[in-house]
């Protein structure tokens, strides 16, 4: 869930942004003055920011994880990952920092996965007549919003709130 979320909102907000804003902006030094040479340029950079480093950072992730719960039998939890590095001591206060560090990794991505989709709702409710203007006071609203829906989706269960909210 983590991965779609970073993924989607990344790609959604900046896939389209990206390019155009490399491609419509001053150009960078030693970059073609013509605009279908920067397009050209701006769609390389877009490729390398959301090419194969990602995917391979999130695949290190994952294999790593994949590893340790499935073949060592161990709990799903970041600090096992540094079992073969650290031996006994991810049980100790070593294995605790990693599990806080991945915690506090986990809250500020998805923070930002949520500020960047909170933009985009609100910009298309703006383009769409729903709302006039908004303020950082509308996106705090709107990130309530969508936390109160995602926390009572997930309390409620698999059958019914997640259930309910794929469906709609």
């Amino acid at each position: 869930m983590l991965f779609a979320a970073g993924m989607g909102i990344g790609l959604v907000f900046h896939g389209v942004g990206e390019p155009l804003i490399f491609a419509t902006e001053d150009p960078k030094p030693g970059w073609p003055e013509d605009q279908s040479g920067r397009a050209l340029l701006a769609m390389i950079q877009t490729f390398a920011s959301w090419g194969l480093y990602p995917w391979a950072i999130y695949a290190v992730i994952g294999l790593a994880l994949a590893y340790v719960v499935h073949r060592r039998g161990r709990p799903v939890s970041i600090r096992w990952s540094f079992e073969p590095l650290l031996g006994a001591r991810v049980k100790g206060w070593m294995g605790d920092v990693i599990d806080v560090l991945a915690i506090f990794g986990t809250i500020f991505g998805i923070a930002t996965s949520l500020r960047l989709g909170m933009q985009q709702i609100a910009t298309g409710m703006q383009a769409i007549g729903i709302i006039d203007d908004f303020d950082n006071i509308f996106l705090v609203i709107l990130i309530v919003a969508i936390t109160f829906i995602a926390t009572f989706s997930v309390i409620s269960g698999i059958d019914k709130g997640i259930k309910w909210l794929s469906n709609n």
